[in-house]
């Protein structure tokens, strides 16, 4: 089981498109996007739609709630039981992710599912 986390970025496209493979594999896949937890405009349905041409059966969970895009991610993946979370990683400059840390720190820093990012 698979969650792809989604904000519409080019880090997000790069790791949604090259994780196809293993989507493919997988026995159900979420796609997950936070839209009060980011600064960009983004349509699940968008991707949804593209892994839908691919053969990947994918549902859409819009996480409503704000705060920290991190552990809201981290929150959804555990709850939908995932094995494999897949993101876009390093979208911010890294000095601003180092001095004020980042999503895709927390991710690392974290004991969720397996990662797969893309920068």
């Amino acid at each position: 089981m698979a969650v792809v986390a989604w904000d519409g970025g080019k880090e997000a496209s790069r790791a949604a498109r090259t994780a196809l493979p293993l989507l493919q594999k997988a026995s159900r896949v979420i796609l997950i996007g936070a839209p009060a937890a980011s600064s960009r405009s983004f349509e699940l349905e968008r991707l949804k739609g593209f892994y839908a041409d691919r053969g990947v059966t994918a549902e859409a969970k819009v996480l409503t709630e704000s705060g920290d895009a991190a552990q809201l991610i981290l929150a959804a993946a555990r709850e939908a039981g995932a094995s494999l979370l897949v993101a876009g990683a390093f979208g911010h400059p890294r000095l601003q992710e180092y001095i004020f840390g980042g999503t895709t720190r927390t991710l690392l820093n974290n004991d969720g599912p397996s990662l797969f990012l893309s920068h």
